[in-house]
């Protein structure tokens, strides 16, 4: 059984979900972007359910590809 860790990665503008394999190899990612809101210039905003709603739709994403089976994940690190 391989053992892998699931990476959620937060950025400014996306949410990345990866899986790293036991010896740090990247085996798959992907990125979703929200929406960005600037309500005066110099600044930049984001609504929580966006962001939310990124990171499980990447986990279902990373999940479909069938790089792993979700038994097989045994760490979650999120940045």
């Amino acid at each position: 059984m391989g053992r892998f860790v699931l990476a959620i990665d937060q950025g400014t503008t996306g949410s990345t979900v990866a899986l790293i394999d036991s010896r740090g190899v990247l085996r798959g990612s992907v990125n979703l972007e929200f929406p960005q809101i600037y309500p005066q210039p110099g600044w930049v905003e984001h609504r929580p359910e966006d962001i939310w709603r990124s990171v499980g739709t990447g986990i279902s994403e990373i999940l479909s590809k069938k790089i792993c089976k979700p038994s097989e994940i045994f760490a979650i690190g999120n940045t």
